[in-house]
């Protein structure tokens, strides 16, 4: 027995962000930074963002700078206890969830 309420049995990320953007979200290279934390996080707030906006909500689809959320993990949230590259995907989540995203973007004299 299935309720009414229970959603869909298959759910494709990738559908909404067509929907959204008119394409896949592109694949993105952290480069020789050990940075697949922050790069994860944003890819799934991303996604996130597709589906909220495909289903009604939000306003406009723009790409995240991951540099914050690497920054923000790695200092604010784990007080710079690694060394080396790198972070932890609850920092990562934790800083998401108490700060926010940003937009990759020019911000005047932040940039």
């Amino acid at each position: 027995f299935r309720s009414a309420d229970a959603g869909p049995d298959d759910v494709f990320l990738w559908d909404a962000c067509r929907t959204v953007t008119g394409d896949l979200l592109p694949p993105r290279d952290q480069g020789s930074v050990g940075s697949c934390v922050s790069f994860g996080t944003a890819s799934a707030v991303e996604h996130l963002m597709c589906v909220q906006l495909a289903t009604g909500g939000g306003k406009e689809y723009r790409d995240l700078a991951q540099e914050v959320i690497y920054g923000g993990s790695r200092v604010e949230i784990g007080g710079g206890r690694i060394s080396g590259d790198g972070s932890v995907g609850a920092w990562a989540a934790k800083f998401v969830k108490d700060y926010g995203v940003v937009p990759r973007g020019v911000f005047d004299r932040h940039d």
